[in-house]
């Protein structure tokens, strides 16, 4: 199949410096018999994909790695021992795979090699990117690509260093049970093209190894979920209102409660790293979604707390409201007095 970035519609060319995604020879390894087209997942076809993939990510791996791998991205341990049955068929439909979606585009390029860094930088994906339960066997780097559809690494399981660094996601990006046994860079990655538009960023029950950087990351209307998620204790955010939605916006009770679940856990991260700052920042956003769950008394304190202190957070705001109540106060006593204790003015009394 044709990537639809080759014949890209009138006044949406994609940007000079994105290369198509089937100009790419590890996209083309990954989509081996075919790409997902449409919304609807052909499984099938990802299940001939992942195979092929994963035979020839495992020539990297030992056995022990393979096991692990194999157990982290829930597949058979054999997948990533079956390179030497494999690769007469992988290496032949590679080269008439990578033919057939690029006519004319001379030379056609070596099968990569396993034992290379996984470049995916500065690509654009125009179908949706299916890539669930795949192994990363090498370092594999989306840094500058952009997903214009809905991107999938559910169970992928990512053996070296993950690097999405200014990747653009306009729809959902599907990360649910990975694993980063290396270093995660998510710095300025853009999850959301636009304010409307729903993108959410699933990382539930990811595992994070080592320290990951979501520096500058920008989500744009909806939190990332983070449910069930192990974080390292190094993990940036940032921690300024222009990276996030308001929190203001109506979600409904599900959406709030894993809203407020997620910022209690970047709460929790944060703390441990002595953020105090950045820390009271998810306190006050998990405290406004706290505010849309339960019934109306119990969404009230959350109110009152958000109404009187801003969570705690102002200074002034209560201060005023001292001052309003002293003022208050001092008004009704005053009218009280006025009304009951002052003597009233002597009148003439009139003669018999």
């Amino acid at each position: 199949m044709k990537d639809a970035a080759e014949t890209p519609e009138v006044g949406k060319d994609a940007p000079p410096d994105l290369k198509p995604a089937n100009e790419n020879p590890w996209y083309i390894l990954m989509t081996l018999y075919g790409e997902q087209d449409g919304d609807d997942i052909d499984v099938d076809l990802h299940e001939k994909n992942r195979k092929a993939w994963n035979a020839w990510s495992g020539q990297g791996l030992n056995d022990e790695e393979r096991s692990a791998a194999a157990k982290s991205s829930k597949i058979d341990v054999s997948e990533l021992a079956a390179w030497p049955e494999m690769e007469t068929e992988v290496r032949a439909r590679f080269a008439d795979a990578f033919a057939a979606r690029n006519p004319g585009l001379k030379p056609i390029p070596d099968l990569p090699d396993p034992t290379q860094a996984i470049d995916l930088r500065n690509t654009r994906f125009s179908n949706t990117v299916f890539l669930e339960h795949l192994v990363f066997a090498q370092a594999a780097q989306f840094g500058s690509a952009t997903f214009t559809q809905a991107a999938w690494f559910k169970s992928a399981t990512f053996t070296q260093d993950a690097r999405f660094g200014a990747a653009t996601f306009t729809q959902d990006a599907e990360f649910h049970s990975a694993t980063f046994d290396g270093f995660a860079h998510f710095p300025e990655v853009k999850f959301g093209e636009d304010r409307d538009k729903i993108c959410v960023a699933d990382f539930r029950d990811c595992q994070f190894a080592k320290p990951t950087n979501f520096r500058d990351a920008v989500f744009l209307n909806r939190y990332p979920i983070f449910s069930g998620a192990v974080l390292h204790d190094k993990t940036s955010f940032t921690a300024e209102e222009e990276h996030w939605p308001n929190g203001t916006e109506k979600l409904s009770e599900d959406d709030a409660k894993a809203a407020r679940e997620s910022c209690a856990v970047i709460r929790h991260s944060l703390a441990k790293q002595g953020l105090p700052e950045d820390e009271h920042f998810f306190f006050r956003r998990e405290m406004q979604f706290a505010r849309q769950i339960g019934s109306f008394w119990q969404r009230l304190p959350y109110h009152l707390f958000g109404i009187f202190s801003e969570y705690g957070y102002s200074i002034k705001r209560p201060l005023w409201w001292l001052f309003g109540l002293w003022a208050f106060g001092f008004a009704a006593f005053w009218g009280y007095l006025a009304s009951c204790c002052v003597p009233k003015p002597l009148v003439a009394t009139e003669a018999r």
